[in-house]
């Protein structure tokens, strides 16, 4: 793969970084919203876990689009 110019660099980066952040969003209103409901149910992991993975493959794609 050739070099990309700066501007498309920055162009993944900013896609990037609002495909990331807008299930991290979702992930917080889903925390705030129901509060103590999951507490007690299996969805807290998924709830939990999903912003790291957004933010790990997030980081990824931003690097690689830099390389």
């Amino acid at each position: 793969m050739g070099k990309l110019p700066v501007g498309q660099k920055i162009l993944r980066t900013i896609v990037t970084i609002i495909l990331v952040l807008l299930p991290l969003m979702a992930c917080a209103w889903i925390v705030v919203e129901n509060g103590w409901f999951l507490k007690n149910s299996g969805i807290t992991a998924l709830v939990l876990l999903l912003p790291i993975v957004f933010v790990i493959v997030g980081l990824k794609l931003i690097r690689r689009a830099w390389k």
